[in-house]
């Protein structure tokens, strides 16, 4: 269950430039443009759906609320990258991650806190590029993969949820990223993972991948 409140902070994460008028759809949130309507569910995988934030530069300033074994829990601002990770670990593992600035700001995160009250856990960082590529070090699913703050089209970085993993192909769910429907439904993207030299690199073809989160169970 998600409710709207009001809240003023930011998640916002790439700006994108703006689709060809053939592709655009004319549907409006506040007078602003949308690539779709603001709160369409834009992709679902089980119980966790995406949600469209209409463009990558609406701050919609509505709180996200999740009930969860009938507490209210804070996932974020709606619909932006961070709040879709925070309630992805809320609902998969019981889990979140304390407020940021901005998406990259996670990677620097060492603990998570348990929404029932239970101890808090680790919350590991793998940085792209500089983890040997062994089994254990492997993104898998439920990790969050990080973006950093890298041109003025991305000015808080970015985050994601990997859903799948098959070989190389790192399957990810994600909001505020185009804002379109997902093209698979149950999922947004495939990153692909490149072993080098014994070393783990993850790649997205357009913007360099900090790293990778994730919970020690």
């Amino acid at each position: 269950m998600i409710n709207n409140y009001i809240k003023k902070s930011r998640s916002k994460t790439k700006r994108v430039k703006r689709y060809s008028k053939k592709n655009k759809l004319i549907k409006q949130f506040g007078g602003v443009e949308c690539d779709s309507i603001f709160g369409k569910r834009i992709g679902y995988l089980e119980d966790v759906p995406a949600f469209s934030n209409c463009n990558n530069e609406v701050e919609s300033n509505f709180d996200s609320i999740i009930l969860k074994n009938d507490k209210n829990i804070y996932s974020g601002m709606q619909w932006q990258c961070v709040e879709y990770a925070r309630r992805y670990l809320i609902i998969k593992l019981g889990f979140k991650f304390g407020d940021v600035d901005g998406a990259e700001d996670i990677f620097e995160i060492n603990t998570v806190e348990n929404v029932d009250g239970l101890p808090d856990r680790e919350f590991r960082s793998y940085r792209n590029g500089n983890i040997t590529c062994n089994p254990t070090n492997l993104p898998k699913v439920h990790d969050l993969i990080i973006w950093p703050r890298t041109r003025p089209d991305i000015p808080y970085g970015h985050v994601a949820a990997v859903l799948k993993v098959d070989g190389n192909d790192i399957y990810i769910g994600e909001q505020n990223w185009s804002n379109n429907v997902w093209e698979h439904a149950t999922y947004s993207r495939i990153l692909k993972l490149n072993r080098t030299d014994g070393k783990c690199l993850l790649e997205d073809a357009d913007y360099p991948i900090l790293g990778w989160k994730r919970i020690i169970m």
